[in-house]
Protein backbone atom coordinates (compact mmCIF):
# COMPACT_ATOMS: atom_id res chain seq x y z
CA UNK A 1 0.00 0.00 0.00
CA UNK A 2 1.07 3.57 -0.29
CA UNK A 3 1.35 5.99 2.25
CA UNK A 4 -2.35 7.70 0.52
CA UNK A 5 -3.72 4.61 1.12
CA UNK A 6 -4.88 2.46 3.73
CA UNK A 7 -7.66 0.14 5.06
CA UNK A 8 -10.70 0.93 6.17
CA UNK A 9 -10.07 -0.60 9.69
CA UNK A 10 -6.61 1.69 10.39
CA UNK A 11 -8.66 4.73 9.11
CA UNK A 12 -9.10 7.69 12.07
CA UNK A 13 -12.47 8.75 12.77
CA UNK A 14 -14.24 11.14 11.66
CA UNK A 15 -11.42 11.40 8.40
CA UNK A 16 -13.40 11.11 4.95
CA UNK A 17 -11.65 8.65 2.04
CA UNK A 18 -12.28 7.21 -0.91
CA UNK A 19 -12.67 3.64 -1.65
CA UNK A 20 -9.93 2.51 -3.72
CA UNK A 21 -10.74 -1.25 -3.72
CA UNK A 22 -12.99 -4.04 -2.41
CA UNK A 23 -11.88 -7.88 -1.71
CA UNK A 24 -12.48 -10.72 0.35
CA UNK A 25 -14.51 -13.64 0.10
CA UNK A 26 -16.86 -13.57 -3.27
CA UNK A 27 -20.06 -13.19 -0.95
CA UNK A 28 -19.01 -10.31 1.09
CA UNK A 29 -17.29 -8.29 -1.32
CA UNK A 30 -20.84 -8.73 -2.90
CA UNK A 31 -22.62 -7.38 -0.06
CA UNK A 32 -20.20 -4.80 0.40
CA UNK A 33 -20.62 -3.56 -3.16
CA UNK A 34 -24.50 -3.72 -2.29
CA UNK A 35 -23.98 -1.34 0.20
CA UNK A 36 -22.18 0.94 -1.14
CA UNK A 37 -18.37 0.55 -1.01
CA UNK A 38 -18.11 0.71 -4.89
CA UNK A 39 -14.78 2.92 -6.37
CA UNK A 40 -14.84 6.23 -5.61
CA UNK A 41 -17.01 6.59 -3.16
CA UNK A 42 -16.49 8.95 -0.25
CA UNK A 43 -16.47 6.56 3.01
CA UNK A 44 -15.93 8.02 6.88
CA UNK A 45 -15.96 5.93 10.29
CA UNK A 46 -17.50 7.81 12.65
CA UNK A 47 -18.08 5.49 15.95
CA UNK A 48 -16.73 1.98 17.20
CA UNK A 49 -17.91 0.01 20.29
CA UNK A 50 -15.85 0.35 22.93
CA UNK A 51 -13.22 -2.04 22.07
CA UNK A 52 -13.19 -1.10 18.73
CA UNK A 53 -15.18 -3.50 16.98
CA UNK A 54 -17.62 -3.19 15.41
CA UNK A 55 -16.94 0.11 13.32
CA UNK A 56 -19.80 2.52 12.12
CA UNK A 57 -18.97 3.24 8.59
CA UNK A 58 -21.44 6.15 7.04
CA UNK A 59 -21.12 5.62 3.09
CA UNK A 60 -23.47 7.26 0.75
CA UNK A 61 -25.64 9.12 3.53
CA UNK A 62 -26.25 5.84 5.85
CA UNK A 63 -24.47 4.39 8.54
CA UNK A 64 -23.47 0.43 8.94
CA UNK A 65 -22.04 -1.54 11.41
CA UNK A 66 -18.67 -3.37 9.91
CA UNK A 67 -16.72 -5.62 11.76
CA UNK A 68 -13.15 -5.46 12.10
CA UNK A 69 -12.65 -7.99 9.27
CA UNK A 70 -15.08 -6.67 7.27
CA UNK A 71 -13.45 -3.15 7.36
CA UNK A 72 -10.29 -4.96 6.57
CA UNK A 73 -11.61 -6.26 3.25
CA UNK A 74 -11.52 -2.07 2.05
CA UNK A 75 -8.95 -0.10 0.84
CA UNK A 76 -9.39 3.62 0.88
CA UNK A 77 -7.25 6.75 -0.49
CA UNK A 78 -6.69 9.39 2.09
Amino acid sequence: MTPETTLLSKLPHNTPAKVVDVSGSRSLRRRLLELGFTEKVEVEVVGAAPFGDPLQVMVRQGRFSLRGAEAECVKVSL
